[in-house]
This record gives structure tokens, sequence and C-alpha cells, in this order.
């Protein structure tokens, strides 16, 4: 059984790569040779070098997200993205309203629901990240610490810049 990060690079990967247009047979050999090459390459690593590789790839995209053309084309596409997942929920709401309005509340309300119920998990895994880190590596934690305040900065300065 693989793990479930290959399997989540190998799913992605045949699905921006290979499209839909192949049979799935084709497919299938396609993503079972990239699976087996990237168990072999993980397995052939130390944990060092898995380190070493994740920590160059992060560097990396800092790197790449300080270049304002790929930084202005990311965001392009994740506001046409959300515009998208918009303008099908209003789609679909609208549907409803006009069907049975009771329904209609009912949906939004557990959109909202599911929102918040979202966010408060991403508050506590960061939380039990941010602790775990901090009994583990106090230095890692100083660290991730001043990396999320500086990310909090540069959030603010973009909003006010962004709002005249």
């Amino acid at each position: 059984m693989e793990s479930p990060q290959v399997q989540r690079k190998v799913e992605a990967w045949v699905e921006t790569r290979v499209g839909v247009e192949m049979p799935p047979e084709i497919k299938e050999r396609i993503s079972g040779s990239l699976r087996k090459k990237l168990q072999k390459k993980k397995a052939e690593k130390t944990p060092e070098e898995i380190e070493a590789d994740r920590e160059a790839r992060r560097e990396r995209m800092r790197q790449q997200w300080q270049k304002p053309e790929y930084a202005a084309s990311v965001a392009a596409k994740l506001k046409a993205a959300a515009e998208r997942r918009r303008a099908a929920q209003n789609a679909e709401l609208q549907r409803l309203a006009e069907e049975d309005p009771g329904l209609m509340d009912k949906v939004r309300g557990e959109e909202l629901a599911r929102q918040r119920a979202a966010k408060a998990r991403t508050k506590e895994n960061k939380a039990a990240r941010l602790a775990r880190l901090m009994q583990e590596d106090p230095e890692g934690y100083r660290k991730a610490v001043e990396e999320e305040e500086q990310a909090a900065h540069e959030r603010r300065e973009r909003h006010n810049r962004a709002k005249g």
C-alpha cells in the first residue's frame, strides 16, 4: 500500500498532465509507473535527505513568491476559481430559493456552519502543530512564529495597499 502523499502526487499528476482524453488503461499504466518511481525515490533517501529536499523546496517557493508576476498570476487564478465557485453556489442557492425558500435557508445555515467548523479545525491544527514544535524543537518553533508574524504583517500591508 502506498503512502497518502504518494497517492496524492500520483492523482494530481494524472489529473493535470494526462487529462481525460486518455483511455483508463493508459492512465493506470502511467500512474503505476509514476507511483513506483516515487516510492523508490522515497525509499532510497534518508530522513535527513528528505528534510533537506523539503527545505530546498520551501526556499524555492519563497523565492518564487517574491516574483510579482508569479504572485499576480497565482492570485488571478485563485480569484477566478473562487469566482467560479461562488457563481456555482449562487446558482444553486437561486435554484433552491425558487423551489423552496425554507430549504435555501437551511442549506445556507449548513454552509456557514461548515465554514466555521473548517476555520476552527484550521486554528486547532495550527495550535497543535506549534505546541508540538515548541516541545520538539524550540528553535524551529521560534522560527515558525517569526515566519507567521512576518506573513501576517505582509497580509496586512497587502490588504491596506489594496484598500487605497
